[in-house]
């Protein structure tokens, strides 16, 4: 196949506020062995300099005016501009602002979207800091990752920390939301629904149901933030506990969400 036909990859991060970490996020991007052909930093709601510090970096920044509908809502403003420009096996990773991949990664997971996965997610080390609490994390997380690694990368959501899916999947994922196939979300085909807490689960939800297959192969690994504090840390695993609750109310009981 002529080197301009190859699917490429394309690195969407969105980020409000993350001006002491971005610029890793982006040069662990730039520093893997199949690196992106572009990344892109959705600066959105931000007051600090993340715009300054991605594009320092090595990123395309796109700055979004005015956005009450934060990560999602980011996300699926980026993807409107961004999907029509891209071939079906182009891939898109999405990935958080405060997370850096290991090199092999995107090599790995594109590996995987050939073989007919619909997505593909990582497992991550939490990162240095935050005393007792992010030590906890850090044990916690490590225990994720060997749960997930003997399941042979079987995994029940596809993380925020990290996902890549092809062209191809992200745009069925936004015409099963205007054709009734999915929940609806924003109403107008955003691939990312906007109504919840955790879109990262939504989203998984959704390739279940249109027949995707998603894994977590051990080969895609990365490191993310810690909650800093307890009150830090309740804050998200309340957000991550009620957002499941409400993704599988949303969806009801189905063969997907049995399991959950």
């Amino acid at each position: 196949m002529p080197a301009c036909l190859l699917p490429v990859t394309v690195a969407v991060i969105p980020a409000c506020n993350e001006g002491a970490g971005i610029a890793a996020a982006v040069r662990g991007l730039h520093a893997q062995t199949a690196p992106p052909a572009e990344v892109v930093v959705v600066a959105n709601n931000c007051s600090d300099d993340t715009a300054v510090q991605a594009r320092a970096a090595g990123a395309v920044v796109l700055e979004m005016p005015v956005n009450p509908d934060k990560k999602a809502g980011a996300l699926n403003w980026a993807l409107e501009s961004l999907l029509p420009m891209l071939s079906p096996t182009d891939r898109l990773l999405v990935m958080d602002a405060d997370s850096v991949l290991d090199e092999p990664f995107l090599a790995a997971a594109a590996t995987y979207l050939n073989r007919g996965y619909g997505g593909v997610g990582g497992t991550f080390r939490g990162g240095s800091g935050g005393g007792f609490v992010g030590h906890l994390q850090r044990n916690e997380y490590a225990r994720y990752q060997r749960n997930v690694d003997r399941r042979r990368g079987r995994c029940l959501v596809l993380t925020g920390t990290a996902a890549v899916f092809s062209v191809a999947t992200l745009r069925e994922v936004s015409q099963a939301r205007l054709d009734g196939r999915l929940p609806a979300g924003n109403g107008s085909g955003g691939v990312y629904d906007t109504t919840v807490l955790t879109e990262d689960n939504e989203l998984t939800f959704a390739l279940l149901h249109l027949g995707h297959k998603v894994i977590a192969p051990p080969e895609c690994t990365l490191s993310t933030e810690v909650m800093p504090s307890w009150r830090a840390l309740w804050k998200q695993r309340l957000r991550w506990k009620r957002g499941a609750v409400e993704n599988c109310a949303q969806y009801g009981l189905t063969r997907v969400t049995w399991r959950y």
